[in-house]
């Protein structure tokens, strides 16, 4: 019998999905946690659209968000996807927030949802390093799924290839002085944290950050983790789901 009524709330489910689906280009817009988001936009997958209407989208790191996060922060974000967490946190905290986003796509979106939200804060198409400085611009693989693009070597059907800039995390800190980060950027953590001397003396306290252990692997996965903590961080568990970690001092 529980096997039955589960089957049927997922069909249940997935017909839903597929008739609101059908219905987008009239509904527009929805609503999570008090953040508008756009569902009618040829870069909203129908897997990502979704995640969205289930009320999935980036759940984990919201919530997180909540438990942590005040008005007195400051936010660095890398890796905006459509910008539901950067909008969340420029209304609890007045936009004192920075946030890039590596695929040139996604600006418009971003700014679309920025709008309908009336949240104004600094939004840059830029691919933040730590090391490597002669590197202009790298190459970034976009795929249909938008939360898959990445600056890595993928397991999925590239779309395109595009330059990005690059930008210095040592001038942000610098400049900005964020004190919360908040970083997806599909296995580009590996290269950020391989040197993060950026976080002596910095002014972040917090940082969550998911892992992309299928990219960068295990290993390379313990060692982002290893290089926070030994810069003073302590890591929590408690409510953290497997693949997003949340540090703080």
């Amino acid at each position: 019998m529980i096997t039955f009524v589960k089957s049927f709330l997922k069909r249940s489910q997935h017909n839903y999905i597929e008739v609101a689906y059908k219905l987008r280009h009239f509904t527009k817009w929805k609503k999570i946690n008090s953040v508008e988001l756009c569902i009618d936009d040829s870069l909203v997958s129908k897997k990502i659209f979704g995640n969205i209407v289930r009320g999935d989208y980036e759940i984990d790191e919201n919530k997180i968000l909540q438990e942590t996060f005040t008005s007195d922060d400051v936010l660095l974000e890398l890796g905006t996807g459509i910008g539901f967490n950067s909008i969340y946190c420029a209304k609890k905290n007045n936009g004192k927030v920075l946030t890039y986003e590596g695929n040139p796509n996604m600006i418009p979106l971003i700014r679309k949802n920025m709008a309908k939200n009336n949240a104004d804060f600094a939004l840059r198409n830029e691919i933040v390093i730590s090391k490597n400085f002669q590197n202009k611009s790298i190459s970034f693989n976009i795929v249909e799924d938008f939360w898959s693009s990445s600056s890595k070597s993928i397991n999925a059907n590239i779309i395109k290839k595009v330059e990005v800039p690059t930008t210095d995390i040592h001038a942000i800190i610098r400049d900005y002085k964020p004190t919360y980060l908040v970083m997806d950027i599909e296995g580009g953590e590996e290269d950020l944290f391989d040197n993060c001397d950026w976080l002596d003396n910095s002014t972040i306290q917090k940082i969550m950050i998911e892992l992309h252990a299928d990219i960068i692997g295990e290993k390379n996965c313990f060692m982002v983790m290893n290089n926070i903590v030994q810069k003073g961080f302590q890591m929590h568990f408690d409510g953290s789901p497997k693949n997003v970690v949340y540090f703080s001092k």
